[in-house]
């Protein structure tokens, strides 16, 4: 039955086309303005027409139909066990599956139960589960669409087990943006399954769920680095099996680095950022809070002023969380939690609450058995004196194995601010984490992770101003966990980063690490980077050179594709370029001239090659922009260089490197001179052809022939150099050369790895900021993404719903006239900003 469709609309078409009329019962059209000739037309497609408002057919049902007759009737079977709705045949379950689905994970589904919960908790940032969700209190991310789109369409059918991560800072929404993508998951046919906090992950119960129904699951994990060892068994053990299993899971930034290394090795991620909201995504939630009275201090202002309350500067960079608080309460967020921590009486439920909070702001539940050691309170002394004075500032929740029960704060954000307000100098930061860590048992997991986000070292070397109270934590932690190579690596870590820290402490706190877990690759990337750190501190040549060499043995310890590996190699490069830079002279003999000029084409290369592997690392950038300070700030340095080229070294490097220092400094002209002469000297380098194509599209007058002349010779039909056939057909695509481009697209989708360049950059590159904006039509629309025929390209281009101009309300349909922009991935041009246009 569908009311509320147009009987053109896209969606219906193409579900009624792709199931033949006598496979499926009639089906029913409810239309009021139906014409005579449209009755008989989807009466042949076995399709009745209801010619009836809305309204005209839900008065006539409500005519027709008793209320005793409404009732919704429910297969017995079905609603003791849902899932059975996916059984391909009438079978039994194990009662160990059984169990799996009451305990360890939650079958998501439209009729779930779950607990109610108010507007006003919701956004105070109280996680009850999934009754915000259903109640739709949240607003739609673009993250989630983009999230829902390579979950569902992207994996429609996978061969082997993914991962795909939400990724971003806590109290950014990552919980609710999983939740919701879960449900709407559910909602469109496949079988989610949602992580309990304390579940266990069984392969066998998976691989038995898919001999049962025969389809992908998808398993939504929120906070996976508390899970990180089962997952990684689920997912071994499913790539083994075959099993078509994807995981969808959430982690803070630094988290994921820190405790998912492993994960990320066997089954590296498709990773969605979730930052901060879009102005279409503000006015969104706006509208919520107006619905269920929730604007608070926004109320009564004209839109357009609660808009731009969001988007103050000074909460540009703020978490969600955060924002709402302050514009609804209209106070800063930490003085709102202040007060609320204030206010709590007596002082040993105060004391309490901020037990809980200093084990909370790490994402870990505060276990009962614990804050009964540290607070002396237990349970039920809570439940009947302590209860009433936290109620709606505590959850408590309960672990479905073993029964015991545990604490958090509303969100682990709140429980950050609530310790840093409470504790705001050394001595009374050092004495509540000595209090925590003699409470801890490390035999539990959540105990054990509070352990180590305590004594993370970077953390307490920006928290602590002086050093000793820090090394006292060390020192009572390695007591109660005296074989935890970890916390020697954080010692060694806090050393190296803090202001007053010893890099030879370092040094031996790391070496005692690695003798604890001598073949652990970040203890080893830790002991690199100090060798490094020492390295330029010391003054020695001859100490300095055998501290590099200690760093570059370590380094072959690591997989030459690991992320710090390849950052660390990169770092120490540029650091011999600065130390290199410092020596020279104008009278440098050239040999000096020489090694400069090749440590610099080391450096460069290196971090070009990292930058291809990881294009979204930040760190990498931040290298790249040092050797570019060094070589455009120190005179020195780029006149060493001009000396070397002068000296007439072999090959081109050196010019290619003097060209880019000159476009920097707006000479232009100058780096097309040097590389035309660098090309004089080596008609055929390759790379010299590619720099000099890049360097002349800049000029005013531009001469596109000739820039593709250069570009067509930066490569040849043998080798493997897929970025120089990709900047040759965008070229192609910009001179308007339509074949072209499309022939070499295709050939680099066919033959390039498959990790070059899968999607189109978030930013205009040099060439796409030159094209114009194209006119089409829309060739066929799906759930999530759609086509665009134009007259500007040979195949339809594809474009995902997010990236309809924001601005613009539409329903989009096939034949609409749209215009767009262009980027590019490895199968061509991809549309974007595209907005309908109406003739």
């Amino acid at each position: 039955m569908f009311v509320g469709y147009k009987i053109e609309d896209p969606h219906l078409r193409e579900l009624i086309y792709s199931i033949q009329p006598s496979a499926r019962p009639q089906w029913y059209i409810v239309a009021p303005d139906a014409e005579r000739e449209d009755v008989a037309f989807w009466a042949s497609k076995n399709i009745a027409i209801i010619p009836a408002t809305f309204g005209n057919f839900m008065q006539a049902l409500d005519a027709a139909i008793p209320p005793l007759w409404r009732r919704i009737r429910f297969s017995s079977d079905l609603g003791a066990f849902p899932l059975r709705r996916f059984y391909i045949s009438q079978t039994s379950e194990s009662e160990k599956l059984i169990r799996a689905l009451g305990r360890d994970v939650t079958l998501i589904q439209g009729d779930m139960p779950y607990e109610k919960q108010t507007a006003e908790s919701f956004y105070q940032g109280y996680d009850l589960g999934w009754g915000g969700i259903f109640a739709h209190y949240d607003v739609r991310r673009k993250a989630e669409d983009d999230l829902l789109f390579k979950a569902l369409l992207e994996n429609e059918q996978p061969d082997s087990p993914k991962l795909l991560l939400v990724r971003g800072p806590a109290g950014a929404g990552k919980t609710i943006a999983l939740k919701r993508t879960a449900v709407e998951a559910a909602a469109a046919g496949a079988l989610v399954l949602w992580l309990e906090p304390n579940g266990g992950l069984r392969s066998e119960d998976f691989l038995e769920i898919s001999e049962l129904t025969r389809r992908p699951i998808y398993l939504f994990v929120d906070e996976i680095a508390l899970h990180v060892e089962k997952v990684l068994a689920l997912m071994l053990a499913a790539s083994a099996k075959g099993l078509p299993l994807v995981v969808v899971a959430a982690e803070r930034d630094a988290d994921w680095y820190t405790y998912c290394s492993r994960l990320e090795d066997e089954f590296p991620p498709t990773i969605v950022r979730i930052g901060n909201l879009s102005e279409v995504e503000i006015s969104n939630l706006l509208d919520n809070l107006e619905r269920f009275e929730c604007l608070g201090a926004l109320k009564g202002l004209p839109r357009a002023e609660q808009i731009d309350a969001f988007l103050s500067k000074e909460r540009a960079d703020r978490q969600l969380l955060v924002a709402l608080h302050e514009l609804t309460q209209g106070k800063p967020f930490e003085e709102i939690v202040s007060f609320e921590h204030e206010r709590i009486n007596p002082e040993r439920a105060r004391q309490l609450y901020l037990d809980i909070a200093t084990m909370h702001q790490f994402g870990v539940s505060a276990r009962a058995g614990s804050v009964a050691r540290i607070s002396n309170i237990e349970f039920s002394e809570f439940e009947s004196e302590l209860f009433k004075p936290l109620a709606n500032m505590i959850k408590v929740v309960e672990d479905k194995y073993s029964g015991d029960y545990a604490y958090q704060t509303r969100h682990a954000r709140v429980a950050q601010i609530v310790f840093r307000m409470a504790c705001p100098d050394d001595a009374a930061k050092a004495t509540q984490l000595q209090r925590i860590l003699g409470g801890l048992d490390v035999g539990y997991a959540s105990d054990r992770r509070v352990l180590e986000e305590i004594t993370r070292g970077r953390s307490l070397a920006n928290a602590f101003a002086t050093v000793e109270p820090a090394r006292e934590l060390y020192r009572t932690a390695i007591e109660s966990a005296p074989t935890e190579a970890f916390l020697r690596q954080q010692w060694a870590i806090f050393e190296l980063n803090h202001a007053h820290g010893s890099t030879h402490d370092a040094d031996r706190h790391i070496a005692d690490a690695r003798q604890l877990d001598p073949k652990n690759r970040s203890i080893i990337h830790t002991q690199a980077e100090i060798d490094r750190r020492r390295a330029n501190e010391e003054s020695s040549p001859l100490l300095k050179d055998s501290l590099r060499k200690r760093v570059r043995t370590r380094l072959r310890e690591m997989r030459s594709n690991d992320r710090f590996a390849m950052s660390t190699r990169c770092k120490l490069l540029v650091d011999e370029v600065a130390d290199l830079s410092a020596e020279l002279e104008e009278t440098s003999p050239p040999h000096k001239l020489t090694n400069f000029a090749e440590k610099v084409r080391e450096a460069e290369e290196t971090i070009r090659s990292a930058e291809q592997m990881f294009p979204d690392e930040a760190d990498l950038l931040q290298i790249e922009a040092r050797l570019r300070n060094i070589l455009q700030q120190d005179e020195r340095a780029l006149r060493a260089l001009e000396r070397a080229w002068e000296a007439g070294p072999r090959g081109t490097g050196t010019a290619i490197r003097i060209a880019k220092i000159y476009a920097d400094r707006g000479k232009t002209g100058d780096g097309i001179k040097l590389l035309r002469e660098a090309l004089a000297r080596v008609p055929d380098d390759k790379a010299a052809h590619s720099a000099l194509s890049r360097h002349l599209l800049e000029c005013d007058p531009m001469d596109i022939g000739l820039v593709i002349d250069h570009a067509m010779r930066s490569f040849s039909a043998e080798d493997q150099n897929f970025e120089a056939r990709f900047w040759l057909a965008q070229l192609l695509f910009l001179k308007g050369d339509k074949s072209g481009a499309q022939d070499l697209f295709a050939a680099i989708d066919e033959k390039a790895p498959t990790f070059f360049r899968p999607q189109a950059p978030v930013d205009d590159n040099v060439i796409t900021s030159r094209l114009p904006r194209y006119s089409g039509t829309v060739a066929s629309v799906k759930e999530r993404f759609f086509f665009i025929r134009t007259g500007s390209y040979g195949r339809d281009l594809f474009s995902h719903m997010s990236d309809l101009d924001p601005a613009v309300e539409v329903d989009l349909r096939e034949g609409q006239f749209v215009d767009f922009r262009v980027r590019f991935n490895r199968q061509g041009p991809v549309a974007i900003d595209v907005r309908p246009t109406y003739v």
